[in-house]
């Protein structure tokens, strides 16, 4: 019988052969079995240590970085995220927001008017968030103040073309947070399924439901406030219950009409009908 045997038969219900001397802090957690041996834990930097250390926070627009410690291989303090296209970063840029390439750790983000590795947040497209410091936007996604709602700030999709953008344009520039416009951009406002004729299913009170097309809805903010007939540029030039269309009641140029739903029309009795903004169209206008 070997020695080992021997000790081991003799501490068998001391429960080990022995106890191996482990200097604080000295190695990486293992990936199978028991990460760390007895007394020491596995800390958020993956050593085994008496203290471990404390788990990083994944929120706030700080820099994901690699890290290291003790000449251990590098490792994430934040989620990896996978790329959503195939483009690099631009020339002098550390990653690439519009396709998520670049960062080993965390998502893309403009902060301060360039692109950083941060955190990755949870908030999804068009939906209200954090902007600044603690934007908590999903990955390829930042939050960007509305012009309406005293500091309401939705999520908004980086881009660099129109094909990113799922039916809208890539159009918006972002700011340096002080104003000045950036070579940075997203995606105009998102769609979004609501209600034109109740103007209800927006986000935040302060955003009114727009018809924009046959059938396509969504959620902005309101630029003026036009009744019926009111001349119009935009959708938001028309107050809520209204549409910008062309060519309706003899007039010229685009007007507010009132909006009406196909399937259960409600309109006044100079226009009684409601009428299809385009086939199969769910909602319309008030006409003749």
């Amino acid at each position: 019988m070997g020695v080992c045997a021997v000790l081991v038969a003799a501490a068998l219900s001391l429960g080990g052969c022995y106890k191996p001397n482990v200097t604080d802090n000295g190695f990486r957690c293992a990936t199978t079995g028991k990460a760390c041996p007895d007394g020491y834990t596995c800390g958020s930097d993956q050593r085994c240590s008496l203290n471990p250390a404390a788990p990083v926070p994944d929120s706030g627009q700080v820099d994901m970085k690699m890290t290291t410690e003790g000449g251990a291989d590098a490792v994430c303090n934040s989620a990896h995220v996978a790329p959503l296209c195939a483009a690099y970063p631009a020339s002098g840029d550390a990653c690439s927001p519009a396709c998520q390439n670049g960062c080993a750790c965390g998502r893309c983000n403009v902060v301060d008017g360039k692109a950083k590795c941060v955190p990755p947040g949870t908030v999804k497209l068009g939906e209200v968030c954090t902007p600044g410091a603690s934007d908590n936007c999903e990955a390829g996604l930042i939050c960007l103040i509305e012009s309406c709602g005293n500091g309401l700030a939705r999520c908004y999709r980086h881009c660099t073309t129109n094909d990113q953008c799922a039916g809208t344009a890539c159009t918006i520039a972002i700011d340096d947070g002080k104003g000045t416009a950036t070579s940075f951009t997203t995606c105009d406002v998102p769609p979004r399924t609501c209600d034109p004729v109740a103007n209800t299913g927006c986000p935040n009170p302060a955003l009114n439901c727009y018809l924009t097309s046959a059938n396509q809805t969504l959620c902005d903010c309101p630029t003026k406030p036009g009744m019926n007939n009111a001349e119009c540029m935009i959708y938001s030039d028309c107050a809520p219950g209204f549409v910008c269309i062309s060519g309706v009641g003899g007039l010229a140029g685009p007007h507010c009409h009132f909006v009406c739903s196909v399937a259960n029309p409600s309109c006044p009795a100079l226009t009684p009908h409601c009428v299809p903004a385009g086939t199969g169209a769910k909602y319309g206008f008030c006409g003749v």
